[in-house]
């Protein structure tokens, strides 16, 4: 009975050894998996276009303006269809001419893969008529600086 006891303890000590060794190579590979990917998520989940300004709904008074984004790893973008430069860091700025009235931007980043990213604000736009004063002031202006510069350099 003593033997048989042992032999029933050893084989439970073998069996406890087993399922241990299995969930310690268990836990390892899922260690490994969750590491690759946290490490390799940027790259297969596309492209990340923000817009910082204008947003959606802005009124703006003026006939420019400018549309700043962020459009991490495109490689192409285009505003209204018109193709724009993409920093290094994916910051982009993009002068467009706002009319009076609703106004539909449409932002559109495409990344070396192919994957696109599509974006759509509305703004409304006021464009006042330039007051004449201050436009007369600023030519003034602009020809006294014109005239100095002239005389300097020569």
């Amino acid at each position: 009975m003593k033997t048989m006891m042992k032999t029933r303890n050893k084989t439970l000590f073998i069996e406890y050894k087993k399922i241990f060794a299995v969930l310690s190579v268990i836990i390892f590979f899922a260690f490994i998996l969750f590491f690759i990917y946290s490490r390799t998520s940027h790259i297969w989940r596309g492209i990340h276009l923000a817009i910082i300004s204008p947003e959606s709904g802005d009124h703006v008074d003026g006939s420019l303006l400018y549309i700043e984004g962020v459009a991490n790893k495109a490689i192409k973008l285009t505003i209204n269809g018109d193709n724009t430069f993409v920093e290094e860091t994916g910051g982009f700025s993009y002068p467009l001419v706002v009319h009076s009235g609703y106004n539909n931007i449409y932002i559109e980043a495409t990344d070396k893969f192919g994957n696109i990213s599509k974006k759509s604000i509305q703004i409304h736009g006021s464009t006042k008529p330039p007051d004449i004063e201050n436009l007369e002031r600023r030519n003034l202006e602009t020809k006294k600086r014109d005239s100095f510069i002239n005389r300097s350099t020569f």
